[in-house]
């Protein structure tokens, strides 16, 4: 996932996903990200790069699901939390 910000304020992203019980699980290692805006001359480049790894859940191989579809909610913000 790539999220580039080319304002001129900070960007407050939240990434969300829907587990495979139905429950909301933040998928970031935090409540928010900060996305500075790209400055010349200095290291903010103004994006953030996420890997993200989809696995079928042991509770759905148990129940014998080998695939579903995951639905990822992602919000951008000049606020921090908003949400």
């Amino acid at each position: 996932m790539v999220v580039e910000n080319k304002g001129d304020k900070d960007v407050y992203l939240y990434a969300y996903g829907m587990g495979p019980c139905w429950q909301i699980e933040n998928i970031l290692r935090a409540s928010y990200e900060v996305i500075l805006p790209q400055r010349n001359g200095q290291r903010f480049i103004g994006m953030s790069k996420k890997k993200l790894k989809m696995m079928v859940s042991p509770k759905m191989i148990d129940k014998g699901h080998r695939q579903y579809d995951d639905i990822i909610k992602v919000v951008c913000h000049l606020q921090a939390d908003v949400i």
